[in-house]
């Protein structure tokens, strides 16, 4: 490996942070929604824009104040960094990947957007 994480990414924040309790570990987790946009163009010419959604999970109690005060908010643009995890759901039997966080960090919080710089979502 080359000293990087396995995952590094630059989405924009769906929703509000949401702060909780995670049972095995008994510690407060931080967890936020993303969505990643690329766009490639297809065989025939045609572009396309594809939205990917993502849980980030994030353990640093040194980050809280961004979420507090609104920083990480609904809308902003961030960098996560950090290793990806499976887990299934119980009832669904569907896969889903998290991101669990080893760095985030705000690019541009929502209060800073200009009206022509808004996140597609």
């Amino acid at each position: 490996m080359n000293g990087k994480p396995p995952v590094s990414t630059n989405p924009y924040v769906n929703k509000k942070p949401e702060s909780q309790t995670e049972e095995v570990r008994d510690r407060g987790v931080w967890s936020l929604r993303v969505a990643t946009t690329r766009e490639f163009k297809k065989g025939d010419g045609e572009w396309v824009q594809e939205t990917e959604w993502h849980r980030v999970k994030d353990f640093s109690n040194s980050q809280k104040w961004m979420y507090a005060h609104g920083a990480a908010g609904k809308g902003a643009l961030v960098m996560v960094e950090g290793r990806l995890k499976y887990r299934v759901d119980a009832e669904s039997g569907k896969t889903f990947t998290d991101i669990i966080a080893d760095k985030i960090e705000v690019l541009r919080s929502p209060s800073v957007m200009e009206s022509n710089d808004q996140p597609f979502m």
